[in-house]
């Protein structure tokens, strides 16, 4: 049947207008769907959260209940909310923060203010503290400052040739420490290709890889190096002549204070630290070199330089006056301080903000 142009037109377009509004309610619909499967999934994670959080208060609970401390300590950067209503629900003893610097610029702004649930903050300190622009440093009166906190003292740790004969190290040869943490979290791998393009084929070297418990399946260094699990492994550090090392908080200051020349390779997942702050630090202190992960050029610079042994020695020296990292004594004294002085009948006030800036 002929029809005018006009109707033939107003046709084409009303079928037009029929499709796309079948069509936009079905991507409708799709997001809707979308949407209640986010809310779903949303939903049991957080019912998951609750029974984890859940689970971990009764635990607490049960701790505080059978132990009965005279003081409780967290030591970690994230007091989690099961921490925060323990520690409301035992207002009768005193709950101690331990917790180190260098969180990353506008990290931790909810977190830092729950120190205002604890009776004293306390901060171990970091050599290189100066370049902390976390907001930790930005809040200096809330916390006490110790000295740096190492798990031992140097005269706890091996003398050089006991260390290496207990490794199985032959003493002609230069041993290298590759301690990059756990690598759950951050990639290593072209870390590990450039040692071994760089150190593997040297007759009179020996890479020995720290292996820890939560290291990730796969991420290994490859097979011309031999790989170890010691603990503490500062004991060992005395055997190594230089190391390759992220450069967290307990790694960072139990290598200087084995006054081992390290290349620093900083783990930078958003999660952790600012630790590619703390390495620069110490590269301008002439105690060690940074190599970023994603740069093998500047690595392979940097290994070239620590084969130098003058360079190391360099290191060594500049190493062996820095202070003694004695502060787990102090913090130790905090908290006997702490426990003796509670009064088991009521919760007295914080100590005084005078005694945090003294």
């Amino acid at each position: 049947m002929w029809h005018p142009p006009r109707l033939r037109v107003e046709a084409e377009q009303a079928e037009v207008g029929d499709h796309a509004a079948h069509a936009a309610e079905a991507q409708a619909r799709r997001e809707g769907a979308r949407a209640q499967a986010r809310r779903q999934r949303d939903e049991q994670s957080q019912a998951g959260e609750v029974e984890v959080l859940q689970g971990v208060r009764a635990r607490l609970d049960e701790a505080i209940a059978f132990y009965d401390p005279a003081c409780v300590v967290f030591d970690g950067n994230v007091p989690y909310q099961a921490l925060v209503d323990c520690r409301l629900a035992h207002a009768d003893r005193p709950f101690l923060w331990i917790r180190r610097g260098f969180w990353r610029p506008n990290a931790g702004r909810r977190t830092i203010d729950r120190a205002r649930h604890f009776d004293l903050v306390v901060e171990p300190g970091d050599l290189a503290g100066e370049f902390d622009r976390g907001i930790t440093a930005e809040r200096p009166f809330e916390r006490l400052l110790v000295p740096p906190v190492v798990l031992l003292d140097p005269e706890e740790m091996l003398e050089r040739e006991a260390a290496r004969a207990d490794l199985g190290i032959d003493r002609g040869k230069t041993a290298v420490l590759v301690e990059l943490g756990g690598r759950a979290n951050f990639d290593y791998r072209l870390v590990d290709r450039v040692l071994e393009e760089t150190l593997s084929w040297r007759a009179d070297f020996e890479v020995i890889q720290l292996e820890w418990p939560i290291e990730a399946n796969g991420q290994g260094l490859p097979s011309p190096f031999r790989v170890l699990r010691l603990f503490p492994a500062a004991r060992w550090l005395p055997a190594f002549d230089f190391a390759i090392a992220a450069c967290g908080y307990n790694s960072f200051h139990e290598l200087l204070a084995a006054r081992l020349p390290v290349i620093f390779v900083p783990n930078e997942n958003p999660m952790m630290d600012e630790q590619e702050r703390r390495a620069l630090w110490a590269e301008g202190a002439g105690l060690g070199l940074l190599a970023r992960a994603r740069d093998p050029y500047r690595l392979r610079w940097a290994l070239e330089r620590l084969l130098r042994p003058e360079v190391r020695a360099r290191m060594r020296a500049r190493a062996a006056l820095l202070p003694r990292p004695d502060g787990a004594r102090a913090i130790a004294g905090l908290v006997a301080m702490l426990a003796r002085s509670w009064p088991q009948d009521r919760r007295p006030e914080r100590l005084p903000l005078a005694l945090a800036r003294s």
